[in-house]
């Protein structure tokens, strides 16, 4: 009987071994190069590990050139191996907090994985698991800084400002514990208990008798994410009975140049409670003269990187000028952030600035050291 070959091929046995021999060393260097980018990428792969891939990689390319095939290929998945097990030793994670990395500094960028982010990794998911049961015993403090009417020296308005005391006596800032408050959901809590104090002290202090004195409170990008803010604010409002015109909520730049509608819906909700507005730490973000124009808020605070060197260097007074003018056309009132010595007050003074703000009269302070300066100012105690 005649057997048919079904499957006719003119590819012989030296032709199969050549393309495999090519396979194998193209994989090589495609694995190779997966590898090194690994070792950029993660940079917790330990040398050992990389060095072992390595000479795997080369010598199986070698042995597939010589034609010893069978054995290179052994050598490839030797290297393969090599190279999984340096990702999954260093953790799949690692690219996770390196892509993290480059968002938190500003996207568009890329970073290289340091080990040093594991340990801030670590220290960040144990401050926030000492954060959460803080916020829901309170155990955090809201403290001020007053802010000063340059043409009569008088305290106008105060800004709240959250700090976070521990136990060893030692206080951790903002800068620390808010970011963690936005990425866990804290921050609407935490937002919302921290406007219901400010204003509850601002109105306990008009009825001492500082009848024109108003309370200026941050707030996050986050907090109006879940759309309840404007609920929040009046909440806040009507639990203290403090008069809306005297709470001034202050907003970033970067809020404000956002085209969120919903983020727009809120602000307007607030507005129309008859709540005011100021821009803080003008100068430092988009700084885009639109949003003034569209958005009517009463402030203008002027970042302190451009107030701190005024007196002792000019190179900042024609920018703060500019930002002066701008806002005076607009009919809103500068606030000078960062004064810390006389020869910078009297030059922002000097320069038709309205308010200051700064060590030089105060660092924010608890709720009883701001009161006996309030108090120390009152007509009764100035006779």
């Amino acid at each position: 009987m005649q057997v048919i070959n079904l499957f006719p091929s003119t590819v012989n046995i030296t032709d199969l071994l050549s393309i495999r021999r090519q396979r194998v060393i193209q994989i090589s260097v495609v694995t190779g190069c997966g590898l090194f980018a690994s070792l950029l990428a993660a940079r917790g792969i330990t040398f050992d590990i990389f060095l072992v891939g390595i000479l795997s990689l080369l010598l199986s390319a070698v042995l597939a050139y010589k034609r010893y095939v069978a054995t290179s290929s052994y050598l490839l998945l030797s290297a393969m191996s090599s190279m999984l097990f340096a990702l999954s030793a260093t953790g799949a994670g690692v690219f996770d907090i390196a892509m993290y990395e480059a968002k938190r500094n500003g996207r568009n960028r890329f970073e290289f994985y340091d080990v040093r982010f594991d340990e801030e990794s670590d220290e960040k998911f144990s401050l926030i698991q000492r954060l959460r049961p803080a916020v829901q015993a309170n155990a955090l403090a809201v403290y001020y800084q007053p802010l000063i009417d340059l043409k009569t020296g008088n305290i106008c308005a105060l800004e709240a400002l959250l700090r976070w005391p521990q136990e060893d006596g030692s206080m951790i800032f903002p800068d620390r514990f808010i970011p963690l408050a936005e990425s866990s959901g804290l921050i609407d809590t935490l937002g919302a208990w921290v406007l219901n104090q400010a204003c509850m002290f601002c109105a306990k202090q008009q009825q001492n008798g500082n009848s024109e004195l108003s309370i200026a409170v941050n707030l996050s990008f986050a907090q109006f994410k879940d759309g309840n803010l404007p609920q929040i604010v009046k909440g806040a409002l009507e639990i203290s009975q403090l008069a809306p015109e005297h709470l001034e909520l202050e907003l970033t730049e970067s809020i404000l140049a956002d085209d969120n509608s919903n983020v727009i819906q809120q602000l307007e909700q607030i507005k129309s409670l008859g709540v005011t507005f100021a821009i803080d730490d003008f100068g430092t973000g988009y700084s885009n003269l639109n949003y003034l124009r569209t958005f009517s808020a009463q402030k203008l605070k002027i970042d302190r990187i451009f107030i701190n060197t005024l007196g002792f260097d000019e190179k900042d007074v024609p920018l703060v000028t500019a930002i002066i003018s701008i806002a005076e056309s607009l009919g809103m009132a500068t606030v000078a952030e960062g004064i810390e010595n006389e020869a910078a007050l009297k030059k922002i003074t000097e320069m038709g600035c309205d308010i200051g703000q700064g060590y030089y009269w105060s660092k924010p302070v608890p709720a009883e050291q701001i009161e006996r300066l309030i108090e120390a100012q009152s007509p009764t105690n100035q006779r």
